[in-house]
């Protein structure tokens, strides 16, 4: 048993005279391992037992997991860098399936699925554009998982709109335009006629 009355250097670890770990309790009752260097490394895996709802620890290979209690959400108060190449965060289902988000070296958003979610690549660059790039369906608009349109940019550059309905609705009017001087608009009036 070690007692001292100063919180969280009950026990100091040394490697020199200037470099050490401290060791200790609270008064509260919490425990904690404070280096001198600032970063604490465990080799393994860290498992944490509790009638809390925490999170269990394990590393395999360099790689980080986090495994929830089944019963609650991991949260993160602040900030969460990752420092990688790409792709920084896979988020995986069932093995199979999975999306990534990445910053690229030109510092824009990617965004790439193997599921039925995001079909494609989405940049986001310094101009706030978002630029869907896939030879199939890039963009899809859905009011439920069976009723949805498609929207497409072929390689002559024709935008293809595909509603799973039997038509495409457009209010107002539609101002068809050869250039800036040249142009048509079709209008319906108050009692439907074209």
């Amino acid at each position: 048993q070690i007692t001292n009355p100063v919180a969280y250097d009950q026990l100091r670890l040394y490697y020199d005279g200037s470099n050490y770990t401290k060791m200790g309790t609270h008064s509260g009752g919490n425990f904690a391992i404070v280096p001198s260097g600032g970063t604490a490394s465990i080799t393994g895996i860290l498992n944490v037992s509790t009638t809390l709802n925490v999170p269990t620890l394990s590393t395999t290979s360099g790689a980080l997991t986090i495994a929830p209690n089944s019963a609650s959400d991991t949260c993160i108060s602040g900030r969460l860098k990752i420092t990688k190449t790409t792709p920084q965060l896979l988020l995986e289902y069932n093995g199979s399936i999975s999306s990534t988000i990445e910053t690229d070296s030109a510092g824009a958003l990617c965004l790439s699925s193997t599921g039925n979610v995001i079909y494609t690549v989405a940049e986001i660059q310094a101009w706030n554009r978002i630029s869907a790039r896939l030879a199939t369906e890039q963009l899809r608009l859905s009011y439920s998982l069976s009723v949805y349109s498609s929207f497409t940019v072929d390689s002559s550059g024709y935008l293809n709109i595909l509603p799973t309905g039997t038509y495409v609705n457009l209010q107002k009017a539609l101002k068809l335009s050869y250039d800036a001087n040249k142009s048509a608009t079709m209008t319906v009036d108050s009692v439907g006629d074209l």
